[in-house]
């Protein structure tokens, strides 16, 4: 009996104590960062978004372009219910690490959907990747099989994830390209105001240096092939000499020796 008011008054402490924590959690699941306007303009009836919930481990202006392509393709009567739904339907595809930030966020501290981007894109900036460094740019070098269309195609995809002005942007496709071709020699002493100039001339050589390359191939295709020769390698002089008199002694040898029968009988 004793064992059992000690289960019950364990349990009624336990419900006790966790009462303030059940109530907090609580709170804080209804809490919003929304000013009354966003969270009091009304939502219709409108198709679920098809893009990936965002949870917070990636970069978050991927995110930012899917949502913005989806919100698109809907009509509204105006731009506060434009404004007013983005941020609703923005919270609704933020799961995990994601979701915890933005309850995390002060009470009405976001009354637009430019405020909901900023504060999103700052918090999660961690993720924005920077998958090429600018040093890596610097030791980029056209290789040497390597023709012209593929080392500007590989060097505008470095250039993307890189953040450098534009000067240096083309010291390192001058220092990049192979030496004592003609793209080289056009961009070193004639050197282009902007990237897009450089970009624009190598277009050029690129269809030159392709036309140049086809018009070899078909040369060769075009030349018949030439029967192939046993050709004489002489020897040197002692060589020669040596299989001279290798000769000669094998024809000695073969050839017969006539038996000559001159026995010389003595008269008594």
């Amino acid at each position: 009996m004793k064992a059992q008011l000690r289960q019950i008054t364990s349990k009624i402490h336990q419900a006790t104590s966790a009462a303030p924590e059940i109530d907090r959690v609580f709170q804080e699941t209804q809490k919003t960062p929304f000013t009354p306007r966003i969270a009091g303009t009304p939502v219709r009836h409108l198709e679920k978004l098809k893009i990936k919930i965002y949870k917070g481990n990636t970069d978050p202006r991927h995110f930012l372009t899917s949502f913005g392509i989806c919100m698109n393709r809907y009509q509204f009567r105006s731009a506060e219910e434009n404004d007013a739904i983005q941020c609703q339907l923005f919270v609704e595809s933020l799961g995990g690490i994601a979701l915890d930030w933005f309850s995390g966020l002060e009470a009405n501290s976001i009354n637009n959907y430019k405020e909901l981007t900023m504060a999103f894109v700052k918090h999660f900036s961690m993720f924005i990747g920077q998958n090429t460094k600018n040093f890596e740019l610097w030791q980029m070098a056209q290789r040497a099989n390597e023709n012209l269309r593929d080392f500007i195609h590989r060097f505008k995809t470095i250039v993307a994830n890189c953040t450098i002005n534009n000067e240096a942007t083309l010291l390192y496709l001058q220092k990049g390209a192979r030496i004592k071709t003609s793209f080289q020699s056009a961009i070193k002493h004639n050197s282009p105001q902007t990237l897009e100039d450089a970009l624009h001339r190598a277009n050029t050589y690129i269809v030159e240096e392709e036309e140049e390359a086809a018009h070899e191939q078909s040369y060769s295709a075009k030349q018949p092939e030439r029967p192939k020769t046993d050709t004489y390698q002489p020897q040197s002089g002692y060589g020669r000499g040596y299989e001279n008199r290798k000769k000669l002694h094998a024809n000695a040898i073969q050839q017969p020796t006539n038996q000559w029968n001159n026995k010389w009988i003595r008269s008594e």
